[in-house]
């Protein structure tokens, strides 16, 4: 089998983050507050609305790289200065391609179309990496759930419901 290697390349428009940074955060200093990451979410996933960072890549793995992307600026920005916060985002652009560069380094050696397919979606499964995702954008889903249920006139859901009650 040839050897071929595919880079992924992830891509954010600085200028738009600054701005976008300045109006929701302002010139705040020291230490990024914690209620701030979520209005960093917000930014980041309106702006991958119109533009998206990442591209190119099969749809498993798509769901993966944003899912490891928003992990790695959380882990990356909860101790960082709000001086640092773009090159935080692109540190962790950086990081999830090196990544998703390896997953896909791994699905080349397959020999069929089928099997790097069934990799992929083994791979975007992994339930750790969704539920560290989850345990960290905690916050931003609740809001999420609430806005819609709100639109869709539901009365809120309790703390024990299951997916079955949703």
């Amino acid at each position: 089998m040839e050897n071929i290697l595919f880079f992924m390349e992830g891509y954010i428009d600085d200028e738009e983050l600054r701005i976008e940074l300045q109006k929701e955060i302002g010139h705040k200093k020291g230490r990024i507050a914690r209620s701030d990451i979520e209005k960093i979410y917000k930014i980041i996933t309106d702006i991958n609305r119109k533009t998206p960072i990442f591209e190119d890549l099969p749809e498993s793995l798509t769901n993966l790289a944003y899912n490891i992307f928003y992990m790695q600026i959380y882990n990356r920005t909860r101790v960082c200065d709000y001086k640092d916060i773009i090159l935080k985002i692109n540190d962790s652009i950086t990081q999830t391609s090196e990544i998703i560069d390896m997953i896909k380094e791994e699905a080349e050696a397959l020999d069929s179309g089928s099997k790097k397919e069934a990799f992929y979606k083994l791979i975007s499964n992994n339930h750790s990496i969704i539920a560290q995702l989850y345990r960290h954008r905690k916050n931003f889903y609740d809001s999420s759930i609430n806005v819609l249920r709100e639109k869709a006139d539901r009365s809120e859901l309790g703390e024990e419901i299951t997916s079955k009650d949703a």
